[in-house]
């Protein structure tokens, strides 16, 4: 698979029509390939991630609602805590710039979870019921998985290959008396895609946590913390 935008794709279309060989066999060309579970596409869309992650979600969902009425709420609650969130939130830091029609699709498919568990009828605002429920919508689920890998990684300098893509702003020997020991230092990038990637977008969303919180003592109680201050900006 030959990974690139639309349109470096298209502008060397004549070498991807050409066989590649490794000794006397032929390698096809493929569009998508599933990696651990990832669906990755040539530009790096994850539309085709996306629609996978829907159609287990659905699935999932259809075999609870047919016994549905033989479960009590707290039950019901614990089925798509248990079965469903991880399909939601398995490789989530991976695919973290998703498009707004993205996101829209993964979130339908979680509040028809919402409403399977507290009876909510189609027709009414989805938004009380998690606030109910205490749940994080798709895209704040994954900001706390994102700030808790990150948390985790600035503390123990490990995985090193990824700490070692950061940088703290003090030591680049910015001349300002203003600038935070825990701050990280943004790469420069010309792209909208590049911004989306996980080096810039983590050190970002760091950036804009509050310093009350990156400041916290220990992982327990930054992952408690976290989770109230994303639940209540939903």
């Amino acid at each position: 698979m030959i990974v690139g935008s639309a349109r470096h794709l298209n502008s060397i279309r004549e070498i991807r029509a050409k066989n590649i060989m490794v000794g006397d066999n032929i390698v096809p060309l493929s569009e998508s390939v599933k990696y651990l579970g990832v669906s990755i596409t040539e530009t790096l869309d994850w539309n085709e991630h996306v629609t996978h992650c829907v159609r287990k979600v659905n699935m999932t969902l259809y075999r609870l609602k047919v016994c549905k009425r033989f479960l009590p709420t707290s039950v019901r609650s614990t089925l798509v805590t248990s079965l469903i969130n991880p399909l939601i939130d398995y490789a989530c830091l991976a695919y973290s710039g998703l498009t707004k029609e993205q996101n829209l699709k993964i979130q339908r498919a979680y509040n028809s979870c919402v409403r399977m568990v507290l009876d909510v009828r189609k027709m009414e605002h989805i938004t009380p019921y998690y606030a109910k429920l205490k749940w994080l919508k798709v895209d704040k689920r994954r900001e706390y998985f994102l700030g808790m890998f990150m948390y985790r990684l600035l503390q123990s300098n490990r995985p090193k290959y990824l700490f070692d893509k950061f940088t703290y702003r003090q030591h680049l020997g910015v001349r300002t008396t203003r600038v935070s020991n825990q701050l990280l230092a943004l790469p420069y990038c010309r792209t909208e895609t590049y911004k989306k990637s996980f080096t810039y977008a983590a050190a970002d969303y760091w950036n804009r946590l509050p310093v009350l919180l990156r400041d916290l003592p220990s992982c327990s109680l930054f992952r408690s913390v976290l989770y109230d201050y994303l639940l209540k900006e939903s």
